[in-house]
């Protein structure tokens, strides 16, 4: 189980992360294409950085943002998703009407969340369907596009 720290630290990156889920989350091609220009300009610190993202702050920057400063790797952060995240949101992308809208309220997410890693890990059967090929698939698919992109801004973003 993951210590008191380590959840703080993920806290920021699950609220991110689950927002690919909403039933109006639409990749901005637009504003990502511009930080994309900016940041592959030239070198920045952290701090040009944070400032050439808030410039053009959407849910996608916002997403990516998160990530850079969480610390984790991509790997880490792709698990974080499939494992932490998705097993509590996914639903909301297979509701005929749309779903949540507005972002998932952090009082249910976060503990939401750690309810499902407990269930995880009491619950070999539940652990290792998560944890499929299938599972994933199932808990991902409707988000698989707009994680490409976003895989492909934060790639761009960490030059």
């Amino acid at each position: 189980m993951l210590t008191q720290e380590e959840i703080e630290r993920r806290k920021p990156l699950w609220q991110a992360l689950s927002d690919l889920w909403l039933a109006d989350y639409e990749f901005d091609r637009t504003a990502t294409n511009e930080l994309k220009k900016e940041v592959l300009s030239g070198s920045h610190s952290q701090a040009e950085l944070a400032s050439v993202f808030s410039t053009y702050e959407n849910s996608d920057t916002q997403t990516v943002r998160e990530m850079i400063s969480s610390g984790y790797s991509l790997s880490e952060i792709e698990n974080i998703l499939s494992e932490e995240v998705a097993p509590v949101v996914y639903f909301n992308g297979y509701k005929p009407y749309g779903g949540e809208w507005g972002g998932f309220d952090s009082d249910w997410l976060f503990p939401e969340i750690i309810k499902n890693l407990k269930k995880q890990e009491s619950n070999l059967i539940y652990r290792t369907w998560v944890r499929s090929a299938v599972g994933k698939f199932v808990m991902t698919k409707m988000v698989q596009n707009d994680w490409k992109k976003i895989v492909e801004l934060y790639k761009s973003s960490i030059v």
